[in-house]
């Protein structure tokens, strides 16, 4: 289940305000958004009992319709019936509303999370070409891709290792690769041995 789904549901997100943000989202119209919002706010205090009358006196539509689009809101899932007992008769909740907003959050993060990386891996190419004082070619950029998304070495270090592959005019990512290969492993480089050690992990065929 989503990390948000919990803090929607205990209110620590304000469920008013997010549906409102994200209904168009959503197969639910103006009107349902309206008594979704009704009935959060019947849950807030303790009630869970489903009376369409009720609602209906806070609202400019009939309890008939009102009853119509809680059929509706119920047959998409937004809300959901459950029978406690013969005596109590039926509750509601708007559990899958918490979820499906929750996902709409989450998806959020995750196109966050893509447009950073996207970001940081421009601003790096950037950096290494003004260090190496030309432009990368196709397979550099692969690298420095993979060394985000699948080394997940951070900004910081891959600065570092091309910091010192231009100190010692070795102005290559294939060095930057191997100084953070070894540094992945904690294998301290002597100085000198940049160029040994590249021939060992490059050799000419």
């Amino acid at each position: 289940m989503s990390q948000y789904f919990n803090l929607i549901k205990n209110q620590t997100i304000d469920f008013n305000k997010l549906l409102l943000e994200k209904y168009h989202l959503l197969d639910i119209t103006e009107v349902e958004v309206v008594i979704l919002m009704k009935l959060n706010s019947l849950l807030k205090i303790g009630n869970k009992k489903l009376i369409a009358s009720d609602i209906a006196k806070s609202m400019k539509i009939s309890s008939s319709v009102l009853g119509k689009k809680l059929v509706e809101l119920v047959n998409k899932g937004y809300v959901n019936l459950t029978v406690v007992d013969a005596s109590c008769g039926e509750e509601f909740n708007l559990d899958e509303t918490y979820i499906r907003l929750s996902y709409l959050l989450e998806n959020k993060d995750e196109n966050v999370t893509s447009e950073e990386k996207n970001n940081s891996f421009q601003l790096l190419v950037k950096f290494i070409e003004n260090q190496f004082g030309t432009l990368l070619k196709p397979l550099d950029l692969e690298v420095i891709n993979h060394w985000i998304s699948i080394d997940k070495y951070s900004i910081d270090t891959i600065k570092e290792a091309v910091s010192e592959a231009t100190r010692l005019k070795k102005n290559n990512v294939k060095y930057v690769d191997v100084f953070l290969n070894n540094k992945k492993e904690d294998k301290p480089i002597p100085k000198g041995d940049l160029q040994e050690l590249f021939n060992n992990v490059y050799k000419k065929k």
